[in-house]
């Protein structure tokens, strides 16, 4: 249909469509932004404000307004009244049931979906989880946020934070609150300066945003086909409605709104659906799972709501001595089940003298590394670039009292190797490692590099390890691996989770054949690649 053929009919430029909105900030932003989408495509779009209960009704939290739809009833009565032609919503405060001779006819591309914590200056700690002191007052009203933060720091304080987007900042600048939690797309779409603030990106993984956050909806009435025509036209973007239409359904599913702490993100690929979901029911559990698994919109939500609300205790094992805060420890025992954390190696450190090498930049690829070498020959180091493959490496070299130029953001050593390339155009670089290590990121660099492997360590399997029995078996190295199908064979071995390609790899040719690869290296995704094969075994 071309643009001549629509101009024709019910909507043209004497005839404007007129939107409904509320009157944040964010919610104009949303509206200009629409208006001046369809004005571009020929479309005369005339804006009216109107006022909903959750703009009203300021010093209650969402958990205490009654009923659903807290920011769009109002909006909605006036669409059916014929006030307005649209409405323009946030996706993410519309109920899950449709309202009755209304439609949702397009959505809009996707903002960035995740949540930001703005902190003050001096509540910063980079070592802790959220970068945040702990104690630490943090302003939100949201109970999917609540949870989540307590969940990976229970030292923090939350208190209800309400008001639009400019207004909650305020309140931080005025001292109300030392850290408040934000939506990054209505920070981006305003443009707000923040500047004076410490600004921590929450990833997916540590804060699991609200169905369909980050997009918009256009919602119109069902029997106007001319302005769904429009609206298919010029604003709808499909990928994201297949995405969104998986979130909303789990949504729907778990029964949730503002007064349940719900989360869900899917991220399509190809036919894959990657899809991290959390929920948390009037009984005050919380509980949260990873799924990787084919894109099935009739199946997958009722799969992902199942796993989240099925109870079963099992007994985990992973190859690594932990903290009794850690996250995979917090995460594994509050979701019900047994823990052994016991590490299968031992570690000791190999007498070296410092290299006489000249070279540019020092590559550290575990904190086993950082803590048999860098902390003890720091004038080696103090002109030197220093790289770490990843955030857990890099934080170790920060206890140390370093500073890393370069940090690996990729569980695919070749991808870090590659990145690590192209930043740095790095010449010569020194590898501290293990006496056998893998050599992961070195293999991946050309010729014209030149590198230098140094041993600092050796790691040999420890004697009289009795593992107990499991269900689920974390291996988080080759060697520990080995260690582990000492006890287990690969006949009777409990499911797997691989921290890596290389672990995976090692375990696969042992003929293991129940063997995941974790998302990611880092404490979050074992843990959540664990409790998504606890259910699943429901």
């Amino acid at each position: 249909m071309t643009t001549d053929d629509i101009l024709s009919m019910k909507y043209t430029k004497n005839n404007p469509i007129v939107i409904g909105t509320r009157g944040s900030k964010l919610a104009l932003w949303q509206a200009h932004f629409t208006q001046k989408t369809l004005e571009e495509n020929g479309f005369a779009v005339k804006i009216v404000i109107i006022k909903t209960q959750g703009d009203n009704i300021q010093h209650l939290s969402f958990d205490k307004l009654e009923g659903k739809g807290f920011f769009t009833k109002e909006i909605e009565t006036a669409l059916l009244q014929g006030e307005i032609d649209l409405a323009v919503h946030s996706h993410k405060d519309l109920p899950t049931t449709p309202t009755p001779e209304l439609e949702i006819a397009a959505c809009s591309y996707r903002e960035d979906p995740a949540d930001i914590l703005l902190i003050k200056p001096e509540k910063v700690n980079t070592q802790n989880v959220f970068s945040l002191e702990n104690n630490t007052l943090v302003g939100t009203s949201s109970p999917r946020r609540k949870e989540q933060l307590l969940l990976l720091n229970p030292s923090l304080r939350i208190e209800n934070l309400r008001g639009n987007v400019p207004t909650r900042i305020n309140k931080l600048r005025e001292g109300q609150y030392d850290a408040i939690v934000l939506a990054s797309a209505g920070i981006k779409r305003l443009g707000i300066d923040l500047s004076d603030f410490f600004v921590h990106h929450l990833p997916l993984h540590e804060m699991i945003p609200a169905p369909a956050q980050g997009v918009l909806a256009y919602q119109i009435r069902e029997n106007d086909a001319d302005l769904a025509r429009i609206l298919q036209q010029y604003l709808h973007n499909s990928a994201v409605q297949q995405a969104i239409a998986v979130e909303r359904k789990i949504l729907n599913l778990l029964e949730g709104g503002c007064q349940l702490p719900v989360g869900v993100h899917c991220h399509l690929a190809e036919n894959n659906a990657q899809v991290w979901a959390c929920f948390g029911d009037e009984k005050h559990t919380f509980k949260r799972v990873y799924k990787s698994l084919p894109y099935e919109p009739s199946i997958l939500p009722q799969k992902i709501v199942a796993e989240l609300t099925t109870s079963a205790k099992r007994n985990i094992f992973i190859s690594r001595n932990l903290q009794e805060h850690s996250l995979f420890r917090q995460l594994i025992e509050k979701a019900g089940h047994s823990l052994q954390a016991e590490s299968l190696l031992q570690f000791e450190p190999i007498n070296t003298t410092l290299p006489q090498i000249l070279c540019e930049w020092v590559f550290f690829t575990s904190k086993k590394a950082v803590h048999f070498w860098a902390m003890n020959h720091h004038e080696y180091l103090a002109d030197k670039k220093l790289a770490a493959i990843g955030q857990g490496t890099a934080n170790a070299l920060q206890e140390a009292g370093f500073s890393c130029h370069f940090i690996g953001k990729s569980d695919d050593a070749a991808m870090v190797a590659a990145t690590f390339l192209k930043e740095t155009k790095a010449k010569t670089v020194l590898f501290p490692q293990a006496q056998h290590s893998v050599q992961s990121i070195q293999r991946h660099l050309p010729e014209s590099v030149r590198v230098y492997n140094f041993p600092v360590y050796k790691n040999t399997a420890r004697k009289n390890v009795l593992i107990q029995p499991c269900d689920i078996a974390v291996l988080t190295s080759p060697l520990n691996a080995a260690a582990f199908f000492e006890q287990y064979t690969a006949q009777n071995s409990p499911e797997i989770v691989a921290i890596g390609k290389t672990t995976q790899a090692y375990i696969q040719q042992n003929g293991t054949k129940n063997c995941y690869k974790s998302y990611a290296t880092h404490e979050v995704a074992l843990a959540d690649t664990c409790l998504g094969l606890a259910t699943a075994k429901n």
